[in-house]
């Protein structure tokens, strides 16, 4: 189904089910609106007070926070400054990462962000991270918290905590600080912890023996063969290949023209595709006489 279909039938539903509550309204102590955006709440805050008992390392963790969102800011102020300048000298080319949807972090509409429950979960633990550092610093510095929540517009956009205005300006900058800059602190040092994780499960990523493609030349021969990114190529004209130096070192006595047989599986199933080798394209392989397949295979830099 088109995801512009699923998108609208979403926003439809949406503006069913906020009308409804607009008008009715069964839960006024839960459900507001600002806007055009729905806001759950609650007053049950009493989970942030388990904090409290840790308060001294919390605000050496908002100090530390507060003067690292800070350094951040800066750095990333300065990118910003550099790409703009570097960008009127020299404008980048038009891609698909400058097209409108794109430039909206919004899963399924965003072409390079899928519209999945991972994705989705992963939004809104972001979410909860961030809204949950405000809080915990709210009640480590002895503020009230009104009531927290998450915002709605067809998809969640946003979480709060509501910490007591009264309280909240009579409190010491200090003590501002430490609780504005808890939540950008909390989503680096989540983002920190997932990347070494990353890095040490990497160390658990053992060889396939078999040479899987990650990604095809559209409209050349392996993708007119019916070879696609995700198989595994097993033999290459009548030769076992386990390896992307092995894979290229049976393409290097080929031809332009040549006709040879690739076996590749895919999901266990193992299949025969025969693929008629093209010239090199232009600006990709000058001077190289073997023939082009299309494919680009994992661990290797080369395009075959």
């Amino acid at each position: 189904m088109d995801i512009l279909l699923i998108l609208l039938f979403f926003v439809a539903l949406y503006i069913l089910i906020a009308g409804y509550i607009r008008q009715n309204n069964p839960w006024p102590d839960s459900v507001t609106f600002y806007g055009p955006i729905l806001a759950l709440r609650t007053g049950k805050v009493g989970f942030f007070d388990h904090f409290r008992k840790f308060q001294r390392f919390f605000r050496i963790y908002g100090t530390i926070g507060a003067l690292m969102v800070g350094v951040v800011m800066v750095l990333m102020t300065l990118l910003l400054l550099l790409a703009f300048g570097k960008s009127l000298i020299s404008p980048p080319p038009f891609t698909a990462m400058n097209e409108l949807p794109n430039l909206l972090a919004i899963p399924g509409l965003n072409d390079f962000i899928p519209f999945t429950v991972a994705v989705w979960l992963g939004l809104i633990l972001t979410l909860m991270v961030h809204e949950g550092g405000h809080g915990i610093l709210s009640r480590v510095e002895n503020l009230k918290i009104k009531s927290t929540g998450i915002l709605f517009l067809v998809v969640p956009i946003g979480a709060f905590v509501e910490p007591d205005e009264e309280e909240m300006e009579a409190a010491s900058w200090r003590s501002r600080v430490r609780v504005y800059g808890a939540g950008i602190t909390n989503n680096l040092v989540v983002a920190g912890v997932c990347f070494l994780l990353i890095i040490l499960c990497m160390g658990l990523v053992t060889p396939s023996g078999q040479v899987y493609v990650t990604g095809v030349y559209e409209d050349y021969p392996a993708d007119q063969a019916g070879i696609a990114a995700g198989m595994f190529l097993t033999s290459v004209g009548g030769v076992d290949v386990s390896t992307a130096e092995e894979f290229t070192a049976a393409l290097a006595t080929t031809r332009p023209g040549e006709e040879i047989s690739i076996t590749a599986t895919q999901d266990g199933v193992a299949r025969d595709y025969s693929v008629t080798l093209a010239d090199w394209p232009e600006g990709l392989g000058e001077g190289i006489e073997k023939g082009f397949m299309g494919v680009v295979p994992y661990d290797s830099a080369l395009v075959q």
